[in-house]
């Protein structure tokens, strides 16, 4: 049974991530969401309309620069589970921008597993 579990959420406003929390909320969990983008409009964020808003908290976040208040809002709430939504898909952008998609999808995720690694939950 996943009462009282916590999830934290990374790219929780992307379009899967808010469909994500939506079924996270609608299931009774307690959700820590974390995107780089704010809150977007309710397509993006179906979360918003699905209730549960008591048992969610969101955070605006870029794993690339803020990566120690990621890693102490983990230390916080000490999640059971860490999805991840987030990361850079836009394949043209990678195209003309590759080193930003590097160091969100490459470096900045190899940061966050070395930081998860250590823990002990």
């Amino acid at each position: 049974m996943l009462i009282d579990k916590r999830v934290l959420v990374l790219g929780s406003n992307a379009f899967a991530g808010g469909c994500f929390v939506a079924e996270a909320l609608k299931a009774g969990l307690q959700v820590v969401g974390i995107n780089r983008s704010p809150e977007q409009d309710v397509c993006m964020t179906p979360y918003l309309i699905a209730g549960g808003s008591d048992n969610y908290q969101f955070y605006q976040l870029n794993l690339n620069t803020d990566l120690p208040q990621i890693s102490q809002i983990i230390s916080d709430f000490l999640p059971h589970f860490v999805v991840d939504f987030s990361g850079l898909g836009m394949v043209a952008e990678s195209w003309l921008f590759p080193e930003q998609w590097y160091q969100t999808n490459v470096v900045g995720k190899v940061r966050l597993l070395s930081f998860l690694k250590q823990q002990k939950f």
